[in-house]
């Protein structure tokens, strides 16, 4: 049964809805929620106590904690036109009605609970209508502390409750090797005016228990603050650990998405991987996890970010394109308690005739974004990289729009993806379904070389929602006998409308919503990543439907503004005393692939322009990197910057990706020579 709060829908942007099941789950608000229960049981033991719903809260608050249960009372509402609906289990009654309640002892109350975090205002409204003897009870008490918030005269807004999950672990092994996370965030509400922003942060285990909370300083505007499990174990001296960090944004302004990269790394350098932050907004439905392969082991980490338990059964796999009948759904057995963290063994839960298909996670709301962990067969390696699922939506529908204008739109929406270098690295790409009416994609993959030249065009024809189709790149060039300059480039995925005799049939495909995962494998280690994305229209003065992108102001988005953190490969140099010790051979490089996709001509190539910053924000030199038009240019950290400017950045610096004429998109990763390698897309705020 999915938990009924809001999902993610981009129609729902600042309403009090979009932070009232945050509100509501804070970490904070549950420790305080026994009490409160408790005085409502209380007072319905001395008498009648009555619920006052003026906004419609009291349901989502009964979802998470038992309400119902202790309001014997009738149920008021406020506005007029809800008279007569449900408020937990009772027909309401008008707010008005209740001096005429209070006539009658058969129906007096002795006891009001105002659904609301601005009770005492509440009840001044309706003063009139209270005698003396009734108990007035809210939810005001469950206020989070003032200290933490942004907008201390709106509780509801959403900069209040700007919160997100990350996956955090600490976990030594009988090699040695380690596994540790770290979680790096740049203090962009900084550069929005915030004045003494900082995280409160709460580490829970995967049973949900507490094992630390603290507040950390998000310090100078475009301060990197790294959160290290390694480092936080050792502070906190914890055990080893897999869960959860909750993060609460406070005291910002500007921007209400705690954005942030997940680096995995372990002291061998065989351990080594990335992938992206979690949206924030849970949702019934997860696609884009990949096909298993015959030598990998799948696991799909669930954190539940409720305070309530999943039922074992409420989350479940099932076919991508398999009807969501009982016979075709594979429940996940396993209770999962509040703010706790289960391993899904994908391959222990799909009967091995579904294993070659991709899948779909039935999430029920109840989890944010999950991560997938592929972990290779011994006899291939025993490698491991961890990735990110997307997802799935389910508000969307066909744009004819998208196949009437497409003379207009150019390429229209695109999804660009890397090439890697193809002596060392092999790249398969594979569409994926990423909204439930999507029931065949009709795509083309076009392939650039690093110049901005097509080398190759694909039709891929119609690819069924049930089907898994494989796109072999380096299989495709060989094939061709073609090369890339620079032996690099990059694939854009775009809609084909061409050929189509039905116009209307060719239509019902596109919603704009195209989704594709990457696989990178290094061909010296079998060291493997994934990276998934979607589409977006790049560089063209007119608009669609909030397209090209923007993140600061209207759209067009026509410049770029992207954050690449250094990750080992920065603290490798902030300790080096030479060249050859900062890792050229056995370290960590970091690298970026930057792509210049263009759904219409735009420049003929960027100004693309590095900034590199120390830990607390401060620019300490620059590069320029020119990059043709639908060209690319994959680039390295210790080519671009110098030993000393390196130093200068120290471990925690950063890089941001500026250029002020174009739209790029990038993806970020770690090189350990030919021994193991990290990747995924980078964000931009």
């Amino acid at each position: 049964m999915t938990l009924a709060i809001p999902s993610f829908d981009n129609r729902l942007s600042g309403g009090a809805q979009n932070a009232l099941f945050k509100a509501y789950g804070h970490p904070l608000v549950t420790e305080r929620v026994p009490e409160l229960l408790n005085q409502i049981a209380a007072a319905a033991r001395q008498g009648r106590v009555g619920l006052y719903d003026p906004h419609g809260h009291a349901a989502l608050f009964d979802l998470y904690y038992p309400l119902a249960k202790r309001i014997n009372g009738a149920r008021f509402v406020q506005k007029i036109e809800e008279i007569g609906q449900q408020v937990l289990g009772e027909p309401a009654l008008a707010i008005t009605q209740l001096p005429t309640l209070q006539a009658d002892k058969a129906t007096a109350i002795d006891a009001l609970v105002i659904a609301s975090f601005d009770a005492p205002q509440l009840a001044k409204q309706i003063a009139p209508y209270l005698s003396a003897n009734i108990t007035i009870i809210g939810f005001d008490q469950l206020r989070i502390p003032d200290a933490l918030l942004s907008r201390g005269n709106d509780y509801l807004n959403v900069l209040n409750f700007s919160t997100n999950f990350g996956f955090m672990r600490a976990v030594s092994d009988t090699t040695g090797q380690g596994r540790f996370t770290r979680i790096s965030i740049v203090n962009y509400w900084g550069g929005y005016g915030a004045a003494n922003p900082a995280l409160w942060l709460r580490l829970f285990d995967e049973k949900g228990g507490v094992l630390a909370s603290w507040e950390e300083s998000l310090g100078q505007p475009g301060q990197m603050i790294v959160l290290d499990s390694q480092e936080i174990q050792k502070r906190f001296n914890l055990p080893d650990f897999t869960g959860s960090l909750f993060m609460h944004a406070v005291r910002i302004t500007g921007h209400d998405t705690v954005k942030y990269v997940i680096d995995e790394y372990g002291h061998d350098a065989t351990v080594l991987s990335v992938t992206h932050d979690a949206n924030s907004w849970p949702a019934d439905l997860y696609a884009g996890l990949p096909q298993l392969q015959p030598d990998e082991r799948v696991i799909v980490w669930l954190q539940n970010s409720h305070p309530v338990t999943i039922p074992a059964g409420e989350i479940a796999l099932n076919r991508m394109g398999r009807n969501h009948t009982p016979q075709d759904r594979f429940p996940f057995a396993q209770e999962i308690p509040p703010f706790g963290t289960a391993a899904l063994i994908v391959n222990d839960l799909i009967p091995a005739p579904d294993q070659a298909d991709q899948l779909e996670l039935q999430a029920g709301r109840f989890v944010v974004r999950p991560r997938y962990e592929v972990i290779q067969s011994p006899q291939s390696g025993g490698r491991s990289h961890l990735c990110h699922i997307n997802v799935e939506r389910t508000d969307l529908k066909p744009d004819p729009a998208l196949a009437k204008w497409a003379s207009e739109f150019g390429k229209g929406f695109i999804l660009a993806l890397p090439i890697m270098p193809q002596a060392s690295f092999e790249t398969v790409l594979l569409p994926t379904p990423m909204a439930t009416c999507q029931q065949e994609l009709r795509l083309k993959a076009l392939i650039y070389d690093a110049a901005g030249q097509l080398v190759l065009q694909k039709r891929l024809g119609r690819i069924g929602r049930e089907e898994t189709v494989v796109l072999p790149v380096n299989q495709w060039l060989a094939q061709a006998g073609l090369s890339l300059s620079h032996d690099y480039g990059h694939a854009e995925l775009i809609y084909d409308f061409d050929g189509d005799d039905d116009q209307d049939a060719g239509a019902a495909h596109a919603d704009g919503w195209l989704h594709a995962i990457a696989r990178y494998r290094q061909r010296s280690s079998g060291h493997q990543a994934d990276t998934s994305f979607g589409a977006h229209m790049f560089n063209m003065a007119a608009t669609y439907k909030g397209q090209p992108f923007s993140y600061r102001g209207a759209p067009p988005g026509l410049s770029t503004r992207l954050y690449l953190r250094l990750g080992q490969a920065g603290h490798a140099d902030a300790a080096a005393d030479s060249v050859q010790a900062a890792g050229m051979g056995s370290g960590i490089r970091l690298f970026c692939h930057l792509i210049y996709p263009t759904s219409r001509p735009w420049l003929p190539q960027s100004d693309t322009q590095l900034l590199l910053h120390d830990g607390h924000g401060q620019q300490v030199a620059t590069a320029t990197l020119n990059i043709p038009c639908n060209g690319s240019r994959l680039w390295y950290y210790d080519e671009q910057f110098s030993m000393a400017e390196r130093k200068a950045a120290g471990a925690n610096g950063y890089i941001i990706v500026r250029d002020t004429g174009c739209r790029l998109f990038g993806y970020h990763g770690l090189l350990a020579g030919d021994t193991a390698f990290a990747m995924d897309h980078m964000f931009g705020a």
